[in-house]
């Protein structure tokens, strides 16, 4: 190229770059062009999260009690309020969750009303040196729309988005300046971690995680009272908590930190998203078999992914229902960490926000439900004290590990979970373990199998065994038992027992107990009394107060393990296994509709992904209510006028006046 052809392409290309073109980098919103986002599509969700005070919560945050996070500077082009509302629409609508489709539903996608409702700019919709001084909403719907061009720049909208997303981020991001654009050095990495402040990593967590519950719960108060309560008529409180991965985008081989190059001043790159972990679908998800102590082998932890983990709590049906009478199966709580960090922890945050939902709306606790990571892994004191602290039962499995006897209160022993008399036989003992060993088939979950012959005939013989309790234990995990062999409950007879009954000096106290073991009920014989018996046995008196401790308590559960009642209980983990799924393929599965760097951000979207697989499951269980409404008889009833709190006055009253009109 000579000089006079460089000189002149220099030419071109500075003209090239100072020429005004119509700025189209916004214009296609959609490839199928979906048009304005729907009036009530967002003062619902605005009336949901208002229902809960989000707003409020927000503003307090940002400008009132904690003046400490309050920044001064330019005043907000986007409220925390409309980016939220905006964010979570975008979500819904299957939009690419991103910066650049928010500015783009902010131009191109809003009403004028709608616009003016979340106080966007009037300088959005300016026209660059337009004779006419006219804004967007003059062309808008006309040929002259894909021409025309703005006075604020594309580049300028998508900053204020990115502004008010930082600024929502700097209130509730537990671990400011972890995450960052490009990979670093493990030590800097570990070095900036080690340096934040563990009371404000706690307080800006609780924060993060109330928001987070807020939003997933608000998708329900988005419906007026009518709807929920047809949401929440058969929901007796039971819940299936579990965790499901949340990728982050990461190459093969990239990310992760090995653990020989921990806490070792490595250089090595660590993943730009440094909190985040290597997610393993098996075991606990963390790299350990679910005893948390057993490491994965090499080949189990093959395809682990890059991610963070999100615990989510679902409404389940109880063990009572029926075909007709089911729960919806709705998230209620959600909880975020590194996978297979804190399980209990997180877990427990899960509960008490379904809990707090469940008391908000007068419904008592029901049963938890979880993987065997969750129960009976956990720590007692971690998550099932505080959970039956609430009121909760349990209905959980065990590892093999976790199968035979445990040593229990007063002498008896404890066999997967159960208290039992300690004169039971040790093929009844072992008859889980040995059940799994003759159920080796391959298969992933060896209880997969169903189980044979010999080993129902065996569960039942141990049914006898078990010592019948007054009630289920109380929030202080308290207890009362009684010896089988001399309950009208209990299915065994003792010569231990008897002996102990035969030296009772009290005539009536020794007739009473001889009566109820010579009820003349079939019992099963106790041959091999123990050798050294406990209090269980040789106390006189016809119950006894037990407390659960952290062994008893910790494997302890409400249904006896393998029964009926137990399969249709921990059959309903299903239902969270399938939200799980569900959430997954509206769109929390696809890193690239989650582009943004952050603990707290990926938990927010992960947040609003759960609440649109809520939205479109209540919508689709209405449209199914109104369908057998409209096709079964309808009674017209007396006239006359409706009583307080019936038909339209329950139904509209808590709705804003255009709902209450359109009702």
């Amino acid at each position: 190229m000579t000089e006079a052809e460089r000189r002149e392409a220099l030419k071109h290309a500075k003209r090239a770059k100072d020429r005004e073109r119509p700025s189209r980098k916004l214009k296609r919103v959609q490839p199928d062009d979906r048009g304005d986002l729907k009036t009530t599509h967002l003062q619902r969700i605005g009336r949901g999260l208002g229902h809960l005070g989000v707003f409020d919560k927000l503003r307090g945050w940002q400008h009132g009690h904690d003046q400490a996070s309050a920044k001064i500077g330019a005043p907000e082009k986007v409220s925390l309020k409309s980016f939220v509302i905006l964010l979570s629409a975008i979500v819904e609508d299957s939009s690419d969750a991103l910066l650049m489709d928010v500015a783009q539903a902010v131009r191109f996608r809003l009403t004028k009303d709608d616009a003016a409702w979340l106080g966007v700019e009037d300088d959005v919709y300016a026209l660059k040196d337009d004779p006419q001084g006219r804004t967007f909403w003059d062309v808008k719907h006309t040929d002259e729309e894909g021409t025309v061009t703005f006075a604020l720049s594309p580049n300028a909208l998508y900053d204020r988005m990115q502004s008010a997303m930082d600024r929502l981020s700097d209130l509730i991001e537990p671990f400011p300046g972890i995450a960052t654009r490009a990979p670093r050095p493990i030590n800097e990495v570990e070095a900036d971690i080690a340096a934040l402040d563990p009371t404000e990593i706690a307080e800006k967590r609780e924060r993060l995680l109330w928001l987070m519950n807020a939003i997933v719960q608000g998708s329900i108060y988005r419906y007026n009272r009518e709807v929920r309560h047809a949401i929440k008529k058969h929901w007796r409180g039971s819940l299936a908590i579990d965790g499901t991965k949340l990728a982050i985008s990461a190459s093969k081989f990239g990310g992760g930190v090995p653990k020989q190059y921990r806490n070792c001043n490595s250089t090595r790159l660590h993943h730009s998203e440094a909190m985040a972990g290597w997610y393993v679908r098996l075991g606990d998800h963390g790299g350990f078999h679910e005893d948390g102590v057993t490491p994965l082998s090499s080949k189990e932890v093959r395809d682990a992914t890059w991610a963070l983990e999100v615990h989510i709590g679902v409404m389940i049906d109880d063990e009572h229902a029926t075909k007709t009478k089911r729960a919806l199966n709705l998230a209620v709580a959600v909880s975020i960490d590194t996978p297979g960090a804190r399980i209990g922890e997180n877990s427990l945050t899960v509960l008490k926000a379904a809990h707090k939902f469940a008391t908000d709306n007068d419904i008592s606790p029901g049963t938890v439900v979880g993987d065997r990571a969750v129960m009976p892994n956990a720590k007692y004191a971690k998550f099932k004290k505080p959970a039956r602290q609430m009121g909760y039962k349990f209905c959980h499995d065990y590892t093999t590990t976790q199968l035979g006897k445990m040593q229990g209160p007063l002498g008896s022993v404890q066999v997967e979970g159960q208290l039992c008399c300690p004169g039971i036989s040790a093929a009844e003992v072992n008859a889980t373990k040995a059940a799994r060993k003759r159920q080796d088939t391959g298969d992933e979950d060896a209880d997969a199998v169903q189980p044979d012959r010999t080993y129902a005939q065996q569960l039942q013989r141990r049914q006898l065994h078990i010592t019948p309790t007054k009630g289920p234990a109380d929030a202080k995990g308290k207890l009362r038992i009684s010896c089988p062999a001399s309950d009208p409950r209990g299915g065994v007879s003792c010569p231990l027992r008897e002996q102990v009954v035969a030296q009772i000096e009290d005539p009536e106290l020794r007739n009473k107990l001889t009566d109820r073991m010579n009820d003349g009920k079939t019992r099963r014989r106790i041959d091999k009394p123990p050798v050294m018996p406990g209090e269980i046995c040789t106390s006189t008196q016809l119950t006894h107060t037990v407390e659960l401790d952290d062994t008893t308590g910790k494997y302890y559960q409400d249904y006896d393990y393998k029964s009926a009642e137990w399969h249709k209980m921990y059959g309903q983990r299903n239902q969270v296994e399938t939200f799980n799924k569900d959430v997954k393929a509206n769109g929390m599965s696809d890193t690239k509709r989650r582009r943004v760097r952050g603990f707290a951000k990926q938990g927010i979207l992960a947040a609003m992904f759960a609440a649109a697989t809520n939205v479109k499951r209540i919508n689709a269980f209405l449209a199914v209510l109104n369908a057998d409404k409209q096709t079964s008889p309808k009674d017209p009833g007396p006239a006359g006028r409706p009583r307080r709190g019936h038909s339209t006055s329950v139904r509209d009253e808590d709705l804003p006046p255009p709902d209450q009109i359109a009702a």
